[in-house]
């Protein structure tokens, strides 16, 4: 799957002769060939492969009906879809099939796991994290056509997942 995304990659602009991208037992990461000095670019990534509000709102609206979602709603949507609905067929597919499909965080946590955190910090954090999200879902819903994400892949369990890879993966344009 790396190597199919490295590819498209490059097919489709992207200069990277100054990295190598592989897989580790910690999983995927972004090497320097040589060293590389200050000041120094060291990959160019075209701007239509970046997932942009831009990119998200035209994969989202259907004929009828244009996207109202912003920030991390949109984000997720967009994921959910390319993951769970377009799959294979989206132009999208090597870079999601090498998104996690799991997440080791409290999010992600068994009933039985969270019950550790009962009366710590962190049990508050997590309740208040599943609060904005269960917000941000119930928005996703009312925001998405069922005939773009079908309700049955909507579910907050991958809008959890979504939010997840938003959280860990997202940058601004000037990086």
């Amino acid at each position: 799957r790396l190597d199919r995304f490295v590819a498209w990659l490059v097919d489709n602009g992207a200069e990277m002769s100054r990295i190598i991208v592989r897989e580790t037992e910690h999983g995927n990461g972004v090497y320097a060939r040589d060293e590389i000095g200050e000041g120094t670019q060291y990959a160019q990534i075209p701007m239509r492969l970046v997932v942009s509000a831009r990119v998200c709102r035209e994969a989202l609206r259907t004929d009828t009906q244009e996207v109202e979602l912003t920030g991390r709603p949109l984000l997720c949507a967009f994921l959910i879809q390319q993951r769970f609905v377009t799959s294979e067929s989206s132009f999208w597919h090597p870079y999601i099939s090498i998104l996690p499909h799991e997440f080791h965080t409290p999010l992600f946590f068994t009933s039985q796991e969270l019950d550790l955190l009962r009366g710590t910090p962190m049990e508050h954090a997590v309740e208040d994290r599943r609060q904005l999200l269960r917000k941000e879902h119930a928005a996703t819903l009312r925001g998405v056509s069922d005939v773009v994400i079908p309700r049955s892949e909507l579910t907050f369990e991958n809008y959890v997942w979504a939010a997840a890879v938003v959280s860990s993966r997202a940058f601004t344009e000037s990086l």
